[in-house]
């Protein structure tokens, strides 16, 4: 019989939790989820720490969530609690880790970015397992875009050319673009001047140009999917370019709570939908 596990992402815009059970064939089902907002990004990319106020909210949503897990009869000992860049960064996370697990019983483990690269890498191969000898023989860039940090993998003919870990986020863009007050013209000036001063570095591991595919990973990246590109498969979806660049135009002159509304999703991912797209 299968036995439920669980996951808890502790990342730059809240946190996540992950209930399933795997078969002996290692198949997937998904049994429980949960999302809870938590601004550990926004106390980190402005002030170096996680505030009180932030802790205290991050205490009370994993308490909410061992609740949760003990209706599945999943003790905090086993379960798996990651936290990202925003932790990463935080002068102060040893103690709020401390913290956690003194009042919780979960044991956080704060993960770098190349094992943020390799758990994307993953995830994507079970998604393209029936893509996997084409794309064994092509090149290819993986790409995730998070609160504080882009994930980004280059693969050439099956093989990791590179592994980055970019400091370019939706929640640390935030303090330096005012992005309430900023234009779509200066978000997207900035963002493509960021990337270019990247490209050089890459080009020196893969030829960009010699790209055949270009893959998303991500929440925002799958609305826009949903919205805008055809499914290949249960996990997998194509978008046209030129319906992409159309669908991020557009929703520029969307209001937090208008990208809430339409696509029944939280305020706070409403905030930074839009530049998450601009991103990609």
């Amino acid at each position: 019989m299968a036995t439920p596990e669980a996951v808890i992402e502790i990342g730059s815009t809240g946190l996540r939790l992950l209930v399933a059970e795997f078969t002996e064939d290692r198949k997937r089902t998904v049994l429980d989820r949960a999302e809870l907002p938590a601004p550990v990004g926004r106390d980190v990319f402005t002030g170096g720490t996680i505030t009180r106020a932030t802790q205290l909210q991050c205490l009370h949503i994993l308490q909410r969530f061992k609740e949760q897990l003990h209706g599945w009869g999943i003790e905090p000992v086993r379960t798996t609690v990651v936290a990202t860049s925003a932790f990463r960064e935080a002068k102060n996370r040893d103690p709020v880790m401390d913290k956690i697990h003194s009042a919780t019983g979960f044991t956080v483990r704060v993960i770098d970015g190349i094992e943020e690269n390799r758990l994307m890498y993953m995830a994507v191969s079970e998604c393209l397992q029936d893509e996997a000898t084409k794309l064994r023989s092509e090149n290819i860039v993986i790409l995730e875009v998070g609160g504080g940090s882009t994930e980004m993998m280059l693969m050439k003919k099956g093989k990791m050319a590179g592994a980055h870990s970019l400091r370019l986020g939706t929640v640390r863009l935030a303090p330096d673009m005012r992005l309430h007050s900023s234009s779509f013209d200066d978000i997207q000036r900035f963002i493509e001047e960021f990337i270019q001063n990247t490209k050089g570095s890459l080009e020196s591991e893969l030829n960009l140009a010699e790209v055949q595919h270009f893959i998303a990973v991500g929440s925002d990246i799958s609305i826009a999917a949903l919205h805008t590109g055809n499914p290949i498969s249960t996990w997998l979806w194509a978008i046209n370019r030129r319906d992409f660049d159309r669908f991020v135009t557009e929703l520029q002159d969307y209001t937090a709570d208008e990208c809430a509304a339409r696509f029944k999703i939280s305020y706070s991912e409403a905030q930074t939908f839009s530049v998450s797209l601009l991103i990609y």
